[in-house]
């Protein structure tokens, strides 16, 4: 069978997709090729013509993962733009942000042990998040603090869910404006 040209980027996108899902909503332990590949609805013979290994599917899904999320949290927009702070810290500690499959991937991974080339990958993401709210943030220091109060409270709305969760959202963005407001 002869496929199009784009075959192989669509597919490898279908892999990634249902591996960034995986891992926000279960952590990096669920990003299996097993997993993967049935989540996407393909078989596994087809995996590696894709990715080297389940680790580098791992690495790949935290990279578009955070970097997804980067555009999202700035409109698109460059960080170092004129972005309201208050349409950031609304966007990543919104409701959608909290019912979504495919968001932050940070909540998920706030403990735990990863491979060498992931843990690199995580503090590449951590670095590059704290670092674009610099944009909204007087300094470097209240920028990582941001950051820590959003990854934290994004993480705890989730585990709660529903009323509670979003009461948890609400306060978090509260206190971030009130970090940036300070």
């Amino acid at each position: 069978m002869r496929y199009g040209a784009d075959h192989k980027s669509k597919t490898r996108a279908q892999i990634l997709e249902a591996a960034m899902a995986l891992l926000v909503g279960e952590g990096p332990a669920a990003v299996t090729i097993h997993g993967a590949m049935r989540a996407a609805a393909l078989s596994h013979g087809g995996f590696y013509a894709h990715f080297d290994s389940r680790d580098a599917l791992l690495e790949a899904a935290i990279s578009a993962a955070a970097a997804r999320t980067l555009d999202g949290l700035f409109g698109g927009a460059n960080p170092t733009s004129d972005a309201d702070p208050r349409d950031v810290i609304g966007r990543y500690l919104g409701r959608a942000h909290l019912e979504t499959k495919i968001g932050c991937p940070l909540p998920a991974m706030c403990g735990g042990d990863l491979h060498e080339g992931a843990e690199a990958v995580r503090r590449e993401a951590v670095a590059r998040y704290a670092q674009a709210l610099t944009a909204i943030a007087p300094d470097v220091k209240t920028a990582d603090a941001l950051l820590a109060l959003m990854v934290g409270g994004l993480a705890v709305a989730r585990a709660q869910g529903g009323e509670d969760g979003e009461a948890t959202l609400r306060a978090c963005r509260r206190a971030a404006r009130a970090i940036i407001d300070a």
